[in-house]
């Protein structure tokens, strides 16, 4: 049987009807005659394209990721241009939180994005292409970061790409409050962020450490006790 070779529009075409199905229920609810019944396409086609149903659902997370992650970077860009002090940020990351429809977005954008992080931790075949992803997506965050530096709205007390990995952990740390038993409601989780971000407005120091005068005790399991 004659099998036509993959074409761009082909596979956009299936990874679009893949993605939207991914975004409505759990990767093991795909089927690949679904896929065929919405692209009026053989199975032979999907499977020339894709090679295996892994392989499908592993390029429509990877363009899932990619749309998300292009997307915020430019919310990013459009914001930071509009932030002129810490105030406004400060106004801007509660806005987010409170607005149902953003606060909605936020997290529906963050829940899949841990699902493909997921996946890719557990499939050596997706991390290389998640990698260069998340570093491009690193990278435009980093950018956000620098540009705010640069104008004073933030601090330098860590370095951009530090204030975008910790923007990222905040980001994990807030899925996890999603599915919590007793999660913080939006008023605690917004005050909780803020004073994060209260590191990095311009001006910040940090706390020395701590240090005690009394000599510590001897451990008498230490090898030299």
């Amino acid at each position: 049987m004659y099998v036509p070779e993959p074409t761009e529009a082909t596979r956009d075409a299936v990874l679009e009807v893949a993605a939207q199905a991914l975004w409505r229920r759990d990767e093991g609810s795909l089927r690949i005659a679904d896929i065929c019944q919405a692209t009026n396409l053989s199975s032979s086609v999907i499977y020339n394209n894709f090679r295996s149903r892994q392989g499908l659902i592993d390029a429509a997370y990877l363009s899932i990721y990619e749309s998300m992650t292009t997307e915020i970077v430019a919310i990013f860009a459009e914001v930071g241009a509009r932030l002129a002090t810490f105030a406004d940020l400060h106004d801007y990351i509660t806005e987010q939180q409170t607005n149902p429809t953003q606060r909605d977005y936020w997290r529906r954008n963050r829940h899949m994005r841990l699902r493909i992080a997921t996946a890719a931790i557990a499939r050596p075949s997706l991390q290389n292409d998640f990698a260069v992803l998340q570093e491009t997506y690193l990278r435009g965050l980093t950018a956000f970061f620098t540009d705010l530096q640069e104008r004073h709205v933030v601090g330098d007390l860590l370095s951009a790409r530090e204030m975008a990995f910790v923007f990222e952990s905040s980001l994990l740390a807030h899925s996890f409050n999603d599915i919590a038993l007793e999660p913080a409601d939006d008023k605690e989780w917004v005050r909780m962020l803020l004073a994060v971000l209260g590191a990095y407005e311009p001006g910040a120091a940090v706390s020395p450490p701590k240090t005690s005068s009394a000599p510590e005790a001897a451990n008498p399991e230490s090898p030299t006790s």
